[in-house]
């Protein structure tokens, strides 16, 4: 095939080094363009892909520059919301009388339904056959939590409370500006899905779309979940009678600590996922190549070998 054996393997192995080092440049200059485009947008390898301006791009491909004007209109039109949007959250530890634990209980629950809440949680704990304090959670409109916490305060001796506010203003615009990027790049595939014209074309945009809604669904799911936490306040009451004190393991957050762990897996393992996907089309190719030489190798051998 090459001639002269030892010509045609010095060509093989040329071509083989030619290649490599095509795919080792390819490989670095994806990687410091993947990082220059982070730094200027400030967004991670998803939020770029579903960064409202990268919506733009997709749109004039398929609806034109009316599509462009639309979605820079959105961005533009994304800033601080015109409601605060702050979860509210409160601890409180009231001492009561000798054997009024569940009179407390009960003013505890007409706190709560006074304010338009309810009771969520409650654990109460027993002695000699009675009832000697507990730990109740309430939820109440945000604009009602200030009030709550004042009544809350009369039923017993306060020794210990609590208050936290937290500003979710930021990720709620975000989100909200996301999903609207999303639905728009929805409507395109759907619109696309009609006119495919063979099988490839319909898979191909069914994944595409697929993929865009299950985004959609995340980030619906994590705006509900703020909207709940906005919209009721959480009240953890801890009623404790005289001389008595908390239950071994009370106050420790080990459930919070325990959803923080699981957060922390999830997202490391979501990092991997990602890296793995940057760098597999490389590794494919690699081999591929690789698979090519030897195949070349092994018969420019058997040639020179008949």
């Amino acid at each position: 095939m090459f001639g002269n054996s030892k010509k045609g393997k010095r060509t093989i192995v040329f071509v083989g080094l030619v290649l490599a080092c095509l795919i080792v440049v390819s490989l670095v200059v994806g990687i410091f363009s993947g990082g220059e485009r982070k730094k200027e947008s400030g967004l991670s390898s998803d939020e770029v892909k579903e960064n409202p301006v990268d919506g733009a791009k997709v749109d004039r491909n398929f609806k034109g520059d009316s599509a462009v004007s639309s979605n820079e209109e959105q961005v533009s039109n994304a800033g601080i919301p015109s409601v605060p949007k702050t979860i509210k959250t409160g601890s409180m530890q009231i001492e009561i009388g000798k054997g009024t634990y569940e009179e407390a209980y009960i003013r505890v629950s007409e706190v709560a339904s006074g304010s338009g809440g309810y009771v969520s949680d409650s654990q109460s704990n027993s002695s000699n056959g009675r009832m000697t304090g507990g730990t109740i959670t309430i939820r109440v409109p945000g604009d009602k939590f200030r009030e709550a916490m004042k009544e809350l305060k009369k039923i017993g001796k306060v020794t210990s409370v609590s208050e936290q506010a937290e500003d979710v203003g930021e990720e709620y615009v975000d989100l909200e500006s996301r999903i609207r990027n999303l639905k728009s790049q929805e409507s395109v595939y759907l619109s696309l899905m009609g006119k495919a014209k063979t099988i490839e074309e319909s898979i191909s945009i069914q994944r595409e779309l697929t993929n865009i809604q299950g985004q959609i669904e995340q980030l619906v799911g994590r705006k509900n979940y703020l909207d709940n936490r906005i919209d009721l306040s959480s009240i953890t009451i801890t009623l404790l009678e005289k001389g008595a004190q908390p239950s071994p393991g009370e106050g420790w957050g080990f459930i919070e600590a325990l959803k923080a762990a699981a957060r922390n897996i999830v997202e490391g393992f979501n990092e991997i996922l990602r890296f793995i996907g940057s760098v597999l089309p490389y590794v494919l190719l690699i081999a591929v190549l690789a698979l090519l030489v030897w195949y070349l190798l092994k018969k420019e051998k058997r040639s020179s070998e008949s």
